[in-house]
């Protein structure tokens, strides 16, 4: 199974955490030719625990995503580092 509900999955800068039980059918929002935000159809209890007219049930969550941020931080990563010992001109 790829996702453990009983695992932090979605955790917010503000600190607040999620569990689902099930999460399925992602799609990203693409802008400028990065992605800024993931939505996806989650549940907090197994299917057959939703019994309609209690707190559960499928929801939409939209988790907002900084892959400009994330670009720049793998580029800066995996730029080449100076080398001390290289004469300088």
């Amino acid at each position: 199974m790829a996702l453990d509900p009983t695992k932090d999955f979605v955790r917010y800068t503000d600190g607040t955490v999620n569990h689902w039980n099930k999460i399925e059918r992602p799609g990203v929002l693409i802008e400028n030719g990065h992605v800024t935000a993931i939505s996806l159809s989650c549940i907090d209890v197994p299917k057959d625990d939703e019994k309609g007219n209690d707190n559960h049930g499928s929801k939409i969550i939209v988790i907002p995503f900084d892959s400009a941020a994330m670009d720049r931080d793998l580029q800066a990563a995996l730029a080449p580092s100076p080398n001390p010992a290289a004469p300088q001109k």
